[in-house]
């Protein structure tokens, strides 16, 4: 009997939630009629989207039709919560009006705070064309929560962003198209503007400016073409990061500046873009690099407000396919720039900061493949970004550069790892690194990489920078020389170690001998317990001293070890081949 009844209680628990779960997928279809739509498409449409604003919930969405034809639209859209707007993939719908956007969330003047304004909005399908007509965004998103876009085409803007959204939590912008833009100011132009609400300046048409940024947007598979920039964001607010931001699997085509633009972004992945024919790449910016610093990176609205400002981005720019070309002649090209700054404390308060510290730390650049086709671009620079790592690129430069038109940039960046990557063609040389306002770029870490038939130096490291540059490193076919340390060529490679017959010593330790490399500034001595097993560091003997005792070695044990010559030039370390495995019984 009891289990009679723990079935039944059961059975109606589950018919319960089935229930419960179809309630909530309830959904209220409506098709705007081709005869209110040529009647007047912006009122038709209007007076459907306010029958959702006082009706929808999270119980029941509303989903409206638009059906095919070619619409003007006279006034703008609003649209509220729990509300798909969806067109047919052969609709129009032309911008007829000068003032406003083609279709925004809620009504101007609705109090809205962080992410709790509108949510569970979508829009797909169609042709979005404002034809250049007003000064404004064709769509304006602002205190929502999961807004998905996809399947449309947006076009024509002038002075403005195709679309703009802040302060949302949870965007999906997918398989849409940006084309068509006039730039007649100094409007930054992204076609898709990823943006945070601190002012009307900033993001105009939401009152109520709380410092919200956006975060878990992912835009993918969209195409961006004839453009003056593509995605991102330009500016921000002093420790307020756009988090898991995903830019993925897009195509951007004929940029005029920059393809994808990232400011205080962290947690975030740039991956598997093709960008073909733009000034500029992919930037990554903690500090801006131009213009107004106090109009780029701005104080929270709350005084009061301490937002903690962290290095730490913990991002990645991976597996993209970028071929840049200087089109735009007021900025600079690059294939990816990333940007970072530590402040004086006098200069933070010249601009109101609480902080001094804005470097970039931890990103990861892997596996990217960057083509240069002008004199002036770039592969890959870098300004005060540490503790990061650059593997497995592969940069070409398909023209003669100018002057100081490098493959890889270090500008006072520090314990960055450049590992793997494949670097020729017409690069000025292939790996530089140099200081900036006394910040020297030291701690770096060169191995396993190939560069080969640049104008000047494979490596080349000015002022008091340095790397440490190790044997699996392939620099060849160099027009001077493989490297230049502090205006002078150094020669980067070291003869292998001999050992001497050694013993261990009377109290029973290994002792080590070997012969005298020339030009060793020292040498390295690792050491395992095993054959063919991991070998570590040790010990470093500096000088001309060819003789190490290991005082943690035992009586009766075996010891594997490997020696390694290296010659230090300033702050720059090159480590030679280790030698053979050699193996001492005690």
């Amino acid at each position: 009997m009891k289990r009679l009844t723990a079935f039944f209680i059961s059975l109606i628990i589950l018919l319960g939630s089935s229930c419960i779960s179809a309630y909530a997928s309830q959904v209220k279809e409506i098709t705007v009629s081709q005869r209110e739509l040529l009647a007047g498409a912006s009122e038709a449409i209007e007076k459907y989207l306010d029958e959702a604003k006082d009706k929808a919930s999270d119980n029941l969405i509303y989903k409206i039709y638009i059906p095919s034809g070619n619409y003007l639209l006279t006034s703008a859209l609003h649209i509220y919560s729990n509300t798909q707007l969806v067109l047919s993939e052969s609709t129009v719908f032309s911008k007829g009006f000068s003032d406003g956007n083609m279709i925004k969330a809620g009504l101007k003047g609705e109090t809205c705070y962080g992410y709790d304004g509108y949510k569970n909005i979508v829009i797909s399908g169609g042709v979005w064309d404002v034809n250049y007509n007003g000064d404004s965004c064709a769509m304006r998103f602002g205190h929502c929560t999961n807004l998905t876009i996809s399947n449309l085409t947006v076009k024509n803007i002038k002075n403005a962003h195709h679309i703009e959204v802040a302060a949302v939590d949870g965007l999906d912008i997918t398989a849409c198209t940006f084309s068509g833009y006039i730039r007649m100011n100094n409007s930054s132009g992204e076609a898709l503007q990823i943006d945070v609400l601190h002012t009307k300046e900033h993001f105009p048409a939401y009152d109520d400016y709380d410092d919200t940024p956006c975060k878990n947007v992912t835009v993918s598979g969209c195409y961006f073409t004839d453009l003056y920039s593509g995605v991102g964001t330009r500016s921000g607010v002093v420790g307020s990061y756009f988090e898991n931001i995903k830019i993925i699997n897009n195509t951007f085509e004929n940029i005029r500046e920059k393809a994808i633009c990232c400011f205080n972004y962290k947690n975030s992945e740039i991956s598997r873009n093709t960008i073909v024919n733009s000034t500029c790449g992919i930037s990554f910016e903690y500090y801006p690099s131009g213009g107004s610093v106090s109009e780029k990176l701005c104080m929270p609205k709350d005084t009061g407000k301490k937002n903690a400002v962290l290095s730490d981005c913990q991002s990645t720019i991976s597996n993209n396919v970028i071929n840049i070309k200087k089109i735009d002649e007021t900025g600079e090209s690059y294939g990816i720039f990333v940007h970072g700054a530590s402040i004086s404390k006098q200069q933070a308060e010249s601009l109101g900061f609480s902080a001094t510290d804005f470097t970039v730390k931890n990103i990861g650049i892997y596996s990217n493949e960057i083509s240069c086709f002008s004199s002036e671009s770039r592969g890959l620079f870098l300004t005060e970004t540490n503790c990061s790592e650059i593997i497995g690129n592969i940069l070409v430069g398909y023209t003669k550069a100018d002057e100081g038109i490098n493959a890889v940039n270090l500008c006072a960046s520090k314990k960055n790892v450049i590992k793997s990557n494949t670097i020729s063609g017409g690069f000025n040389n292939g790996i530089s690194l140099y200081d900036k306002s006394g910040i020297s770029s030291k701690g770096n870490s060169l191995c396993s990489n190939l560069i080969t038939s640049v104008i000047s130096y494979g490596v080349r490291v000015a002022g008091d920078s340095g790397i440490t540059i190790k044997n699996t490193n392939n620099i060849n076919s160099c027009g001077i020389s493989s490297l230049c340390v502090s205006s002078k060529v150094v020669d980067m490679y070291l003869p292998d170690v001999t050992f001497k017959s050694s013993k261990p010593t009377q109290t029973g330790r290994a002792s080590l001998r070997w012969n005298e490399v020339s030009q060793a500034s020292g040498y390295k001595i690792y050491r395992s317990y095993g054959y063919g097993t991991a070998y570590k560091q040790i010990a470093t003997v500096k000088g001309a001293k060819f003789l190490f005792e290991d005082k943690m070695s035992r009586p009766g044990r075996t010891y594997y070890y490997k020696v390694c010559p290296y010659k230090k030039v300033n702050s720059t370390v090159i480590i030679g081949g280790a030698s053979y495995e050699y193996a001492l019984s005690c």
